[in-house]
């Protein structure tokens, strides 16, 4: 029950970050409304991903009903943070303000309202689910490694001032090696697809052109071949020696 407090709880502390930082808006009263979702979009498309028997688009199964109300409560929000950004010039929201200036390098055109939505959607669920999962991870491995965290800590407290900022992040090396082996065991994009746009030789095996090619991200970073001690949680192999 605690660890899915926990990850609940770093879902949360970064969808408001997210909030705060590139939308332009305070999400801390409805970060749960919006978590939910969240949730469930994301589940659904990997589900759906992952499945080897898909229902067609049309069926109305159970779950595609979650999702679209999921979806149509996301697609309201983004395009609330648009709307408040065209009627205030002065609303600080780096991240719809570059959108809103972004044109298409073909023709020139702005984006449309729904384009912009979209992308801030992707950025709403890509952007705090995989730091999330970090952040859960990290601290579960911190909790199981009491030196580490005793490390972690006095690098903090180190720094003279309770709230660290973006300028401290070069003294903070060795907080930034436990989040690398952190990504190294758990990393949130646990495969990368891609699409080969020609015939390739993979170690013997002929891949067609077109082919869609899964890259086990999570199973080159525990190889043994290319990690000692592969399932130990070490930040040392991140230090600037090993780098």
């Amino acid at each position: 029950g605690s660890q899915i407090d926990v990850d609940t709880q770093c879902r949360l502390l970064t969808l408001r970050a997210l909030g705060r930082s590139v939308l332009g808006i305070d999400l801390d009263a409805r970060s749960d409304a919006i978590a939910g979702p969240l949730q469930v979009a994301l589940s659904y498309c990997a589900d759906r991903a992952l499945s080897p028997v898909r229902a067609p688009s049309w069926l109305p199964t159970p779950a595609r009903h979650r999702a679209r109300r999921a979806s149509r409560t996301l697609h309201r929000l983004a395009m609330e943070i648009l709307g408040e950004c065209r009627r205030d010039p002065g609303h600080d929201a780096p991240l719809v303000r570059a959108l809103m200036t972004a044109t298409d390098p073909d023709t020139g055109r702005p984006l449309s309202d729904a384009a912009i939505c979209d992308e801030l959607l992707v950025f709403m669920l890509a952007g705090h689910d995989t730091t999330a999962t970090t952040l859960a991870y990290a601290l579960w491995q911190l909790g199981r490694h009491r030196p580490i965290q005793d490390r972690l800590r006095a690098e903090v407290d180190a720094l003279g001032h309770p709230d660290p900022t973006p300028e401290d992040v070069p003294r903070l090396t060795y907080t930034v090696q436990v989040l690398h082996e952190a990504l190294r065991l758990c990393p949130p994009g646990a495969v990368i697809s891609r699409t080969a746009i020609r015939d390739i030789d993979v170690d013997g095996y002929r891949v067609a052109a077109g082919s869609v090619l899964g890259f086990g991200v999570w199973a080159v970073q525990r190889d043994p071949a290319l990690w000692p001690d592969p399932l130990t949680f070490d930040p040392g192999r991140f230090g600037p020696e090993q780098v």
